[in-house]
């Protein structure tokens, strides 16, 4: 691990140009613009093709933010751990970062470089676009446009439980 990288990193996935289901890049993008504790590393990690493990290894606190189907009200927001997420998501629709991440989690928990921590805050999306026809947008729908004030807040709390 670097020296200079931070212990807690607050990483936003998710497909920018499918509205609500990247949700977790619109929050990593507006809170690296905040005056956050010293630290806290922010990401957006987007699609991440080269993988997680370079992000999450020697963390203390992995914070990930995503959109994702359990079977809530669009607009509910979700706090899982690690072990919860696969339990509470499973028989939903999984996005492609998802699986990327699970199995980047999974392979970094095999070879000994997993964080201390690991905690989802994942928003039920209310639209997440239609792949098949290409229906690219990169706007939220209003009911996600208007909890991104929750959503920061609810990672804030997050990153506190861990900061001076």
């Amino acid at each position: 691990m670097e020296e200079n990288k931070k212990p807690i990193l607050v990483l936003g996935i998710g497909n920018f140009l499918f509205k609500d289901g990247g949700v977790g890049v619109h929050v990593a993008r507006k809170m690296m613009g905040m005056n956050l504790p010293p630290d806290v590393e922010v990401v957006e990690g987007g699609l991440r093709a080269v993988g997680f493990i370079p992000l999450t290894e020697g963390k203390k606190k992995v914070v990930i933010i995503t959109a994702t189907k359990a079977g809530g009200t669009p607009g509910t927001i979700y706090r899982f751990t690690d072990r919860d997420f696969e339990e509470k998501t499973k028989g939903y629709f999984r996005t492609v970062e998802e699986s990327k991440l699970l199995m980047d989690l999974d392979a970094a928990r095999m070879i000994g470089k997993y964080p201390e921590e690991v905690i989802f805050i994942a928003i039920e999306p209310e639209d997440i676009g239609d792949l098949g026809a290409m229906n690219l947008d990169s706007t939220l729908t209003p009911v996600i446009e208007g909890k991104l004030p929750e959503i920061i807040e609810t990672v804030m709390k997050e990153i506190r439980k861990d900061t001076p």
